[in-house]
């Protein structure tokens, strides 16, 4: 997707769906669900990608819809990738981490 240079410099964020919509699932499809999340960061980390999972633990109301945050929900996300990605960048400009 990107051009190899770029790929440790690039974070990939899955985000998990809602929580009320999770929670209309069942057991099976919960694991199943959580299974496929597995996979997809594994293969992007693969391809050489550094990857998280973000709204597991997020409560319904920071979600706007399925899997759309609402701007709660968004100061959540924006606190859980502030670190990785300022190692990022400490990674691209050569600053010790």
């Amino acid at each position: 997707m990107l051009p190899a240079a770029f790929r440790p410099r690039t974070l990939v964020v899955l985000t998990e769906m809602s929580s009320r919509d999770r929670a209309r699932l069942s057991p099976s499809e919960r694991t199943r669900l959580a299974l496929l999340y597995e996979a997809a960061s594994a293969r992007w980390e693969r391809a050489g990608y550094r990857t998280m999972v973000v709204g597991g633990d997020f409560a319904p109301e920071d979600y706007f819809d399925l899997n759309h945050f609402t701007d709660k929900g968004g100061a959540k996300l924006a606190r859980a990738v502030a670190a990785p990605v300022r190692e990022l960048a400490g990674d691209a400009t050569g600053a010790a981490r």
